[in-house]
Order: C-alpha cells, then structure tokens, then sequence
C-alpha cells in the first residue's frame, strides 16, 4: 500500500526545487503502467520494461553515455551509499557497445541496482521522456511520477530518493 503522505512531501521538495531555479520538470500524472517495451540485458537478453518492476516503490533512472547529468547522478547515488537492492534500475540509453562499457564503468560502484539497455531508444520513445537524466517513481509496474532534468547539484535529489525506495524512511 503507498504511502500518500511520503509521496505528497517527495513531489513537494520537487516542485520546491524546480520554483528555486534547480531546472528539473517533474510531473505528477495519472498513475500509468509501463509501456511493454523491449530492453536488454548486459548480456544480450531481451526482457521488457515491466520485467524491471519490483514490488512496492523503486526507481527506474535513464540515463546516456554522453550525459554529463547523467554521470553526476549516478556518482551521487555511490556518494549516497543507497542500498538499491531491487530498488533501483537504470536504464541506459545508447548503443550496446557504449551502453556495456558505461555500465561496466558504474556496476562495481553501485552494488544492487540493476541494469537494463535501450539500444533503440524505444522505451525512450514509449515512456515519453525528454533530457537526461529521468528518473522515474513507480510502484509494482506503475509509474507515479517523473523527474527530468538536469541538477547543477543532485545531491538535492537524496532525500527524494532515499524517501522513495528506502522502507525505513516510509
């Protein structure tokens, strides 16, 4: 069962953020699943988005190689030391070559979050993004809400992560 109250103060910090001149969008929309779409694995495997999905709260982050946004996010997430075991999945938008050796780059440093390949961009196209780094609230299969943009500091971003997939913060 979600807690209303933990998303109310989490999406509130966020628009807080984004009226403070941070520069990300969020958007708070109607709860929607997520589009059967193909991913890979870092091994090859094809699986879709809704593979990902864990039960209760988790996050799904995209992410691209070329995106320095991007890896200041995910150096965030190792400074932060979040536990992302079945929390957190990330999604890397590029070709499997440069997607592999990004992933290869950030794995070790992030133990428990899982990877995921979008070769094609076509869950980029079918979750609607824009910009990079997104990231992406869900609960079981469903998105909640979205947060895209770029961070001169992500570490604004912690208290809203941890708050999301962290039981002990609920």
């Amino acid at each position: 069962m979600r807690n209303w109250s933990q998303v109310a103060v989490s999406l509130c910090v966020i628009a807080w953020l984004t009226l403070a001149g941070a520069g990300p969008r969020v958007e708070a929309a109607e709860r929607h699943p997520l589009p059967d779409v193909a991913v890979r694995t870092t091994d090859g495997a094809s699986l879709t988005l809704s593979h990902l999905a864990q039960d209760g709260n988790w996050l799904l982050i995209y992410v691209t190689e070329s995106s320095v946004a991007s890896a200041r996010l995910l150096d965030a997430l190792e400074r932060w030391q979040v536990d992302g075991t079945g929390r957190v999945a990330v999604l890397v938008g590029d070709p499997p070559a440069s997607a592999g050796a990004y992933i290869s780059k950030h794995r070790d440093r992030l133990p428990g979050v899982r990877w995921a390949i979008d070769a094609d961009r076509s869950a980029w196209r079918a979750l609607q993004l824009r910009g990079v780094p997104v990231l992406l609230g869900a609960v079981g299969p469903d998105v909640e809400w979205k947060l895209a943009g770029v961070l001169n500091d992500p570490s604004a971003l912690e208290a809203v992560v941890r708050s999301w997939i962290d039981p002990k913060v609920r």
